[in-house]
């Protein structure tokens, strides 16, 4: 699968004329530029080859991974879309992508939530502890299965997508999209899981694009792309 998704991804960046920022499928089985978030649990590129990141405990613990596209481990630009694979597993209760993400916990998640009712939100992160949740839809998710996920910042502007099948299959809307202006920063972009009070949680990131906002994707460029393959 991985054989089609590289081609497919860099036709995709040549269309909507996007710079790669960050790009990682672990297929060379490292993970090389990413950081752990948080001490406790166990992360490693498993033999799928996809990062895979849990916690064992019995703790208030959501084991997370970070990355910027710069040394410092921040993004250079506050304007970008990630776009990643993200599975799953019980007893986790989530899964979420990191936006404008700071060590003081701030920034923005586009959470997928697995109890029911299973639903996409995103959320503005304030500190520990403290969400708000800014634009939530319901959502069918299945967990031990792969969702694409897409993540978006412009200005005031955030948008979230989530599917299945391969990342030509993107839907040209969006499933979400929100305004809020409290956090204009570049940030970390990352990917999270766990369980909402504490506890074990389990899941797997693959195939992470991350490219500078510069122009829109319509469906006529996704019926393009797709008439390719």
């Amino acid at each position: 699968m991985k054989l089609l998704i590289v081609p497919l991804l860099t036709i995709t960046c040549c269309l909507l004329s996007q710079a790669v920022l960050i790009e990682d499928d672990f297929d060379d089985g490292n993970a090389d530029g990413w950081l752990i978030m948080y001490g406790e649990g166990t992360y490693f590129v498993n033999d799928s080859l996809c990062y895979d990141i849990s916690y064992s405990g019995t703790s208030d613990v959501n084991p997370a991974v970070i990355r910027g596209d710069s040394a410092n481990i921040f993004m250079t630009i506050s304007d970008y879309s990630v776009l990643l694979e993200g599975i799953c597993h019980a007893p986790s209760d989530f899964i979420g992508v990191y936006m404008r993400g700071t060590y003081d916990e701030t920034g923005y998640v586009l959470w997928l939530r697995y109890d029911a009712p299973a639903d996409v939100a995103i959320f503005r992160h304030d500190g520990p502890g403290s969400y708000t949740n800014i634009e939530n839809v319901l959502f069918t998710l299945n967990y031990d299965e792969p969702y694409w996920i897409r993540f978006e910042s412009h200005a005031d502007t955030l948008k979230g997508k989530v599917w299945q099948g391969t990342v030509g299959d993107e839907p040209a809307p969006w499933l979400l999209t929100a305004v809020d202006d409290a956090y204009q920063n570049n940030g970390f972009m990352g990917f999270v899981t766990g369980q909402y009070d504490s506890g074990p949680a389990h899941a797997e990131l693959d195939n992470v694009l991350v490219t500078a906002v510069t122009t829109a994707l319509d469906q006529t460029t996704w019926a393009e792309i797709k008439a390719l393959f």
